[in-house]
């Protein structure tokens, strides 16, 4: 656990569990029960932090867990930060080669979705965790709030 931290956001996928502190602290463990969560974290949690079960949506369709928009915790909402905003011109060399492997699919489709709908978040882009945990919901997430001893679906 990360001691004098509070988590501002709760995330649940098939890999485990994360927790976004802020400040760009995370953590992230295999616990795969709401409760058990909530247990472990109790310390940590505030009355009112959401936690994002994503697994509903990723079970669905596993291609969100690659298409979602990054969330960064301190964004103020409205905001977008494009992953293309982030690098500098340098940069292009590494990016260009980043897609070439793997990764190429996904920065492909960040720089595609910035043309295509630039007023909407892409892959790789960060977002505040308003647009975060909509984004999720709107794709059959489950979303929860914490009441100061347990996580209740909303």
């Amino acid at each position: 656990m990360t001691a004098g931290y509070k988590v501002k956001l709760a995330s649940l996928g098939l890999g485990g569990n994360t927790m976004e502190y802020g400040g760009g602290c995370m953590s992230s463990w295999y616990l795969h029960d709401i409760a058990e969560i909530a247990e472990h974290y109790r310390k940590e949690l505030s009355e009112g932090v959401l936690l994002i079960d994503k697994r509903p949506a990723v079970e669905d369709n596993p291609a969100y867990a690659f298409a979602s928009p990054m969330v960064n915790v301190d964004m103020e909402d409205g905001e977008i930060d494009r992953f293309g905003s982030r690098y500098l011109a340098e940069d292009n060399l590494i990016v260009s080669a980043l897609k070439e492997t793997a990764w190429g699919g996904v920065i492909h489709a960040a720089e595609i979705a910035a043309q295509v709908a630039p007023d909407k978040a892409g892959p790789l882009d960060y977002v505040p965790i308003s647009q975060y945990v909509e984004w999720w919901r709107l794709r059959g997430a489950v979303i929860y709030r914490y009441d100061g001893a347990q996580f209740v679906a909303l």
